[in-house]
């Protein structure tokens, strides 16, 4: 998958997490869906992030100058 799209899926990751502790406050969610939300967003987020970095395999590493 393309760099642009893990940038997406991270950026509504943290708008997630945004959204869930605001519709935890106001009582919308419960406890446990609030955790699970979290949960969830939180393994997403590690997961792209892991994905975006970029390695000696990956066609775009360019070797540091040092």
């Amino acid at each position: 998958m393309p760099r642009l799209l893990y940038e997406y899926i991270y950026v509504n990751m943290w708008i997630l997490l945004f959204l869930t502790l605001l519709w935890a406050n106001d009582g919308h969610i419960s406890f446990f869906e609030g955790c699970l939300l979290i949960a969830f967003s939180i393994t997403v987020m590690i997961f792209v992030g892991k994905k975006q970095l970029r390695t000696a395999g990956s066609a775009r590493f360019r070797k540091p100058p040092l």
